[in-house]
């Protein structure tokens, strides 16, 4: 695969750019970037609302996301460019650590029209291929590293009233016991997020406890968490969010040292827009590296459009200046990542981009390695 630098990818004045708004392009040969999905006339998004495996030391990884057909405007034009109709479920598998993909349609993932059944049995927890994907108001689960999948099964939480808009996020603690992170949005007002757990293997789901301000003002958003376990019932999860009256969008980390039933902010993460511009922020991608620090990736939707993260050394109360990943989009449609790490080392993140030469929005991978790219400021 070609390795290319940050100056390759954005031309210079993609460069300029980055060192205008004090922004250091990184080494080429410490990031890879590689095509997971591209076909002509598609426009494929959101790894972020799916989900991201591995098994095999980061070897075989599986990732999810939406294809819908592309229909090109104007780069500063809000909305998506596909047209209406309904974008379709794809599943990717690479097997070499994220290096080279295949891919296939998965129509399951669809939704079954809306008839979603109660999960009789409860799911295989502990078996080493398992895997769990939640979509709205519904769930599936795999335990053959994805290969098969059963569901959809209706999702419901005991405890929570409103829309469920679950995205995957979950701990697995127990052979029939779990911690679920997903969010609902009340009648009148935006998305709160909040942690569930399971003590039957997911045929119940109850309120653990609510993750930010459960009745907070109806402009503020809290949705798409994305969760570690820092040891014993020491929680942290990255929080998508916004303000709505002031077009502000970034992401907060909330922790809770009782598993999940209370949590309080412990610290803003980063921006990822500009206040003022319509366009919604990213969710982040949140994991703990082998050395113990956590890092969250995410997409900025302001220029220079690119994929960022941010590292903390001392499980989240700070963190380091932006390290850019990808820069060159074409526009702020783009992002949505999800993040592994491989037993290398090396860390692998899937979003989804495009660019001025390349319009349409394909699934783009960077494999790259945070101690080589990673350089604290002085």
């Amino acid at each position: 695969m070609d390795k290319h630098s940050l100056v390759d990818l954005g031309g210079l004045v993609g460069a300029f750019l980055l060192l205008a708004v004090g922004l250091t392009p990184q080494p080429s040969w410490a990031i890879e970037h590689v095509t997971v999905f591209d076909e002509p006339g598609r426009f494929a998004a959101w790894p972020a609302n799916g989900g991201l495996w591995s098994w095999e030391g980061g070897q075989e990884l599986v990732v999810t996301f939406e294809v819908g057909w592309f229909r090109d405007k104007p780069d500063h034009e809000d909305g998506h460019a596909r047209d209406e109709r309904p974008c379709e479920d794809f599943l990717a598998r690479s097997l070499d650590g994220g290096r080279t993909w295949s891919w296939e349609k998965f129509d399951l993932f669809g939704g079954n029209n809306g008839d979603f059944l109660p999960l009789k049995e409860s799911m295989p927890f502990a078996s080493e291929g398992f895997a769990f994907k939640a979509q709205g108001e519904r769930f599936y689960f795999s335990s053959d590293r994805g290969h098969s999948w059963s569901g959809p099964f209706q999702l419901k939480v005991k405890g929570v009233k409103g829309e469920l808009k679950a995205r995957t996020d979950y701990l697995i603690t127990g052979a029939a016991s779990g911690l679920f992170f997903f969010a609902v949005e009340p009648q009148g007002t935006s998305e709160r997020a909040f942690c569930a757990v399971t003590k039957d293997g997911g045929k119940s789901f109850q309120l653990q406890g609510w993750i930010g301000d459960a009745e907070g003002r109806s402009e503020e958003r809290w949705v798409m968490p994305s969760t570690v376990s820092l040891g014993a019932d020491h929680l942290v999860t990255a929080i998508r969010r916004k303000d709505e009256s002031v077009l502000r969008n970034w992401i907060d980390l909330y922790r809770s040292r009782d598993g999940g039933r209370n949590w309080a902010l412990a610290s803003k993460v980063a921006d990822t827009g500009v206040d003022g511009e319509p366009f919604n922020g990213n969710p982040p991608a949140m994991i703990r590296l082998a050395d113990g620090r956590l890092l969250v990736t995410y997409g900025v939707r302001s220029p220079p459009y690119r994929i960022a993260a941010r590292l903390s050394e001392d499980d989240g109360e700070t963190w380091s200046e932006e390290i850019t990943l990808r820069t060159g989009a074409r526009n702020w449609d783009m992002g949505y990542p999800k993040t592994v790490q491989r037993a290398d080392g090396q860390v692998v993140t899937v979003c989804y981009f495009a660019t001025a030469e390349k319009r349409n929005q394909f699934i783009a991978a960077t494999i790259w390695d945070p101690g080589q790219v990673y350089r604290r400021s002085q």
